[in-house]
């Protein structure tokens, strides 16, 4: 019973220092992450099944969380605006007949650390890789740094491939692709930074 108890306040004083805006960044996140699996066997959500996907995620924090249906009520309206979005429709043609992968092994053309790369969301198409990242909040750094570090990873240990990178931001909710690499027969490949020219898809 110790042990538990101990556990328990280890639990709770994480969750005290945790802010409203990163927990509703991990709902987001984890609600996403399914959302888009679903849409590669339908091109629907339905709100029921969007909320009850909601109140699991927000069933990993123990109680007492404060703020708890305000976060409900942000990452509902949050996703619903998504869901209606221009945006949405992209991500649905990306998803279209890509394989949804949880991690790539690069095996050992890369260090270690690079070795094993668990993006937000990774989509394998016919000769084509595609990485999404999700941030609350448009331009995060450190996000930005992420993705690239993914980007230059698959790029290399796939030269024959294309590789795309996106990142989806919830508040504004916007689907940007930054970097991309398209493959020769050559194996080259040619990157292009796309923050920096006007926007294709």
């Amino acid at each position: 019973m110790s042990i538990k108890l101990h556990q328990s306040k280890a639990a709770l004083k994480l969750l005290e220092e945790k802010t409203f805006e990163v927990i509703l960044g991990e709902v987001l996140h984890i609600v996403w992450e399914e959302l888009l699996k679903k849409l590669k066997i339908t091109q629907t959500v339905e709100e029921n099944w969007l909320i009850n996907l909601i109140n699991s995620a927000l069933a990993i924090y123990p109680e007492p969380l404060s703020y708890r249906d305000k976060i409900f009520e942000h990452a509902l309206r949050i996703s619903k605006v998504g869901i209606k979005s221009k945006d949405f429709l992209k991500l649905k043609k990306l998803v279209k007949d890509k394989e949804v992968l949880n991690e790539v092994d690069l095996g050992f053309k890369l260090p270690e650390e690079l070795r094993f790369l668990k993006p937000d969301l990774l989509l394998k198409g016919l000769k084509e890789w595609i990485i999404i990242e999700l941030t609350l909040h448009y331009e995060l750094k450190q996000k930005l740094e992420q993705l690239k570090t993914y980007f230059e990873a698959l790029k290399t240990g796939f030269p024959l491939y294309t590789v795309k990178a996106y990142l989806l931001t919830f508040e504004p909710f916007k689907l940007e692709k930054k970097y991309e690499a398209r493959a020769s027969q050559t194996g080259n490949t040619y990157t292009s930074q796309l923050s920096l020219f006007k926007e294709f898809y």
